[in-house]
This record gives structure tokens, sequence and C-alpha cells, in this order.
């Protein structure tokens, strides 16, 4: 009796689970038809090719499983594992459903396209810094991935507290250039400066977020020593403990923030990089014209939380430890997204889409 292996056993559970579900879900109209009307191919055209519309997104559900399936099953950094993994399901599940449409007098077939490699980036320690790791461990600032066109998420959760007190003492311009951020250049050197602090002030106690776009801010940070003194629609604030912004949903906390939406508006789709700066800074001191210079902000790391991104290119190693090692931050190969060819053949209707698409939905 032959041997099965682990995976194998979840490959043929998978498989016919997927294929089950399809059968229910959208071949059991096609079989309800011919019950109904005895000869799929007498049909209306039009009734037919709705139909092969409703299979073709059943069939991008099913392809996004098969896609994360792969991706969660390779734990090593090994992008030719993954892919092979999803190609093996592929031709089994493709398979299965051409079975399944052979009852009903219909054809069709899904081949393998192209895979596109993407790299899954995380930091899962709450309370650790946004240093790099990997060869360059401790390095303060770093870029995360280069030559990039989307992140599918680009969520990062900070602690509040670890971030840089802005003291009134001190214009904007200045706390600017200490307090941690986020750099977003695309290819022609347009930049984006995600800004993270919070105001020292015992009534608001709050964390602000201030976007300095590629034409600079339309007010002057130098002019500026009270961060409550900005206008309406310069920042975005909250005063959770652990704060969460996500740049490709445009949110700050939760909510809605205007000023983040630049990354999906501008940014997706064009080559860029992401960039940590200052996630600790040293010593700054301010003229005191009454005595010696007076110290306002002590060396410290500037933001400790977790962060979390997919991107679809693979992305330079150096600053990651193995996604094995149990160290943050890590990083490993993923497939961000798939096309498939698929042919559709019945009576009345003859389809073909050379690049079905279709992309990741969770990365674990």
């Amino acid at each position: 009796m032959a041997d099965v292996t682990g995976r194998e056993r979840g490959q043929m559970l998978l498989i016919g689970s997927l294929v089950v579900a399809t059968s229910f879900v959208g071949l059991a109209l096609v079989v309800n038809d011919a019950i109904y009307a005895e000869n799929l191919s007498t049909r209306e055209t039009s009734g037919e090719a709705e139909r092969v519309a409703e299979t073709q997104q059943l069939a991008v559900n099913d392809l996004r499983e098969l896609i994360d399936r792969s991706n969660a099953a390779v734990v090593e950094d090994n992008f030719s594992a993954v892919e092979n993994g999803y190609n093996d399901d592929l031709a089994v599940w493709s398979d299965s459903l051409e079975r399944q449409y052979q009852r009903t007098g219909r054809f069709v077939e899904y081949r393998p396209n192209e895979t596109v490699e993407g790299t899954h980036i995380q930091q899962t320690n709450a309370s650790r810094n946004f240093t790099a790791g990997g060869s360059v461990a401790g390095t303060d600032e770093w870029t995360l991935v280069d030559d990039t066109t989307r992140a599918g998420e680009f969520e990062l959760t900070v602690d509040r507290t670890s971030l840089l007190v802005a003291p009134a003492a001190l214009a904007l311009d200045t706390i600017f250039g200490e307090t941690f951020n986020v750099v977003i250049e695309d290819e022609i050197g347009r930049k984006w400066v995600v800004y993270l602090f919070q105001d020292d002030s015992p009534v608001s106690d709050a964390t602000y977020v201030v976007v300095k776009p590629p034409g600079g801010f339309d007010f002057d940070p130098g002019g500026v020593s009270d961060p409550s003194n900005l206008v309406a629609g310069n920042y975005c604030t909250s005063t959770g403990e652990n704060v969460s912004l996500d740049l490709v949903e445009g949110t700050f906390d939760g909510e809605e923030c205007s000023d983040l939406s630049f990354y999906t508006d501008d940014v997706t789709g064009t080559s860029h990089s992401i960039s940590y700066r200052n996630t600790k800074t040293g010593r700054v001191s301010v003229p005191n014209p009454a005595g010696p210079p007076t110290v306002v902000i002590p060396p410290a790391d500037r933001v400790t939380g977790t962060y979390n991104f997919t991107v679809d290119t693979r992305a330079d190693r150096t600053p990651y430890y193995a996604p094995t090692s149990g160290d943050d931050p890590n990083a490993k190969a993923v497939i961000y997204g798939a096309g498939v060819d698929v042919e559709f053949r019945s009576g009345s209707v003859v389809y073909r889409n050379e690049n079905l698409r279709a992309k990741w939905s969770e990365v674990t």
C-alpha cells in the first residue's frame, strides 16, 4: 500500500472540500438546470454566459484558498517550494472540476499562467523596537523593501508611550527631526513622510500622525511649537494606548484619516521603497538664554510594537531573520498573486480567459 504523507492527506482533504464547495455552490446551478431543461445546449446563450461569469468568481475564491494554503504550508523562506505546492494543488483541483463539468456536457480547464512572488514581513514582539534585524541587527534607520509596486497589507501597531513626547519648547520641525517616521519614496524621487509622536499635554495625552507630502507642508512647522495649534486637516490624532496605523486602508486607530490615503491614491502601482527613520535617537538639546543648554529630549527608542507587511516583490533579506528563527523582524517568500488560463466550452458558449487572476487573502 502506498505511503501517504501528511501533506498529501491534507492536499486531498483540501481539494475534496474545494470541489464539494464548488460543486454545491456553483455547479449545482448547472446540474439543476440540466434536470429541468434536460438539454443544456438549448438554453439561451445569455443565460449560459451569466453562468460562466458566476462560476469564474467561484473559481477565483477557490484559487485564493489554494494560494493561502501554499503560503501557509511552507514555513521557511523558499518560494520554489511555495510555488510547487500551489501548482500541484491547482492541477488536482482543475482535474476534479473537469470531471464534474463533463457530467453536464461541458468542458473546463484551468492551467497555470504565472505566480507573482511577494514577501511577508512581520514583527510580532510588541515590546521590541523597530530597528533592523538579520545581519544588520540594531540599525536604527533602514529600508524594509525596495522596488515594490504595492503592499497588500501595511499595518503598524505601536505603544503610544514609546513614542517621542513633543516638548512644548520645541517647534515641530525640530520634533520631526527626532521622532519616528515612515518614509515612502517612489522611483522619481517623490517622498511622503509619516511622522508619529505624542503630545506632552496632561489634558490631551494624544498620539499624532502628520504626513509630509512631496511638495512639503502647507504650513510652517518651524512656527508651531504646540501640536494642538495645528490646523485641522494637517494631522490625525488618537488617545488609544496601543495605536494602529494602516496605510492601505488609510486609517489611524481604526478611524479614517484622509492624510493617509496617499498610499492607495498616489503610490500604489508605482515602484517605491518603504523605510523606517528615527527608530531610536540620541540626546537633543536646545539653547537656554538664561544658562547652559537644557536637555529636552533624552536618548531613547522612539517606537516599539508590531508590524505586518505583504508586498509584491522579493525584499532584500539582509535586515531580516529567517521565519523559523523565532526572532523579529523576519521575512519569507509568499505568492502575492497568481494568474491562470481558463477554457470553458458548452453547446452555446466558448469562453477563454488567458489570465484569470487571484490574490492571497491571508498569510500565516
